[in-house]
């Protein structure tokens, strides 16, 4: 008779245990969900195609003080540098990604909608920051703002005052700009614009009245900007408007030839 009464006793208890044990697809899903509340917010920028992601401060920076990667769809090869990268552009509507110290700007396609797009990049980048790995492949290059022992005095100013006046402003709006040369023969400082501000509407006011008359209110040296135009972009650029060039005129030619047969 005890040993039926603790049958009857033990029985019920490991009915609750397995009754109240959650199955490993419940599992799964708090975790999943545990990286999607990993506080990433979103910022707007000006440019309405970009939108930047604040990575939580208690994560660890994405990058080195002063440094930024700046990829983009015609350059899908380097993007594979970043495994971020990487899997933020096989998203089919990002066109660019740029990663800052602790933010991410993501821009996408004229035609796309944030309110589709967003989740998908929210996803990719609560589960790489989940994970744990680091933003690029191979070891980390140094800032294009770093001073070199081979700078000269101006090269040098242009720099400093790139990296600690005016990269700040630019990425607090998820932007960023790159030093490419200074010409001392013209005076002209050669300038690339990253992330939210490439292609943003107000790039053109920020580009010429902002950063130029910084640069020549504090050196004289300094003449005016330019902005720097990768030249493979600019290869590819010609070769589709060429091909739709080609594409229009194939059009205009069947239109002319069934007006005819008429």
């Amino acid at each position: 008779m005890l040993m039926n009464a603790l049958k009857l006793l033990v029985k019920p208890a490991a009915r609750r245990t397995l009754l109240s044990r959650p199955s490993m697809a419940s599992v799964g899903m708090m975790m999943r969900q545990q990286r999607r509340s990993l506080f990433v917010q979103t910022q707007a920028t000006p440019n309405p195609n970009s939108l930047k992601f604040l990575v939580p401060k208690d994560h660890a920076p994405l990058l080195e003080s002063g440094q930024a990667l700046s990829f983009t769809r015609s350059g899908y090869k380097e993007a594979q540098k970043s495994p971020l990268a990487a899997k933020l552009m096989q998203l089919d509507d990002v066109g660019g990604v740029f990663i800052g110290e602790d933010f991410v700007t993501v821009t996408i396609s004229e035609e796309a909608d944030w309110k589709l797009t967003k989740p998908e990049v929210f996803a990719v980048l609560t589960d790489f920051l989940a994970s744990g790995q680091s933003v690029l492949a191979d070891a980390a290059e140094h800032a294009d703002t770093a001073i070199e022992e081979d700078d000269d005095e101006v090269v040098s100013m242009i720099k400093e005052i790139l990296e600690t006046r005016i990269r700040p402003i630019l990425q607090e709006d998820g932007g960023d700009v790159r030093f490419h040369a200074f010409n001392h023969e013209t005076g002209i400082v050669q300038l690339e614009l990253l992330g939210a501000c490439d292609g943003c509407p107000s790039a053109g006011v920020t580009f010429h009245s902002a950063i130029e008359n910084m640069l020549m209110h504090y050196i004289p040296e300094v003449d005016g900007i330019e902005e720097y135009k990768d030249p493979e972009i600019e290869r590819v650029s010609q070769e589709q408007l060429e091909k739709l060039e080609q594409g229009l005129e194939a059009i205009r030619k069947n239109k002319n030839t069934s007006s005819t047969k008429q």
